[in-house]
């Protein structure tokens, strides 16, 4: 895919990650930091998506309570089940 395209592409991730590492870039060592901080980015990204649907789908989990007793616990508590997606600095 090409900032300049007259045809309609799909935007695939090598697309915008290749877009992204070119754009106003003609060094080729400034192309490979470029396309390092956007695999960084895109990697810390999706960890922070991960986590938010984790604490939603959680948080919704909890406001069933009433199926919780059914199966014999009375009170989940969220320090056994925590959340794999946050780091420790955002636990705290």
């Amino acid at each position: 895919m090409s900032v300049f395209t007259t045809q309609p592409e799909p935007v695939t991730i090598e697309s915008v990650r290749h877009d992204y590492s070119r754009a106003f870039s003609s060094d080729p060592d400034d192309i490979d930091l470029r396309r390092c901080r956007f695999d960084r980015w895109l990697v810390e990204y999706a960890r922070l998506v991960a986590a938010n649907a984790w604490a939603e789908g959680w948080t919704r989990g909890k406001a069933h309570a009433e199926e919780w007793y059914l199966h014999g616990v009375s009170d989940p508590d969220t320090s056994i089940h925590s959340n794999p997606y946050l780091t420790v600095e955002e636990e705290s």
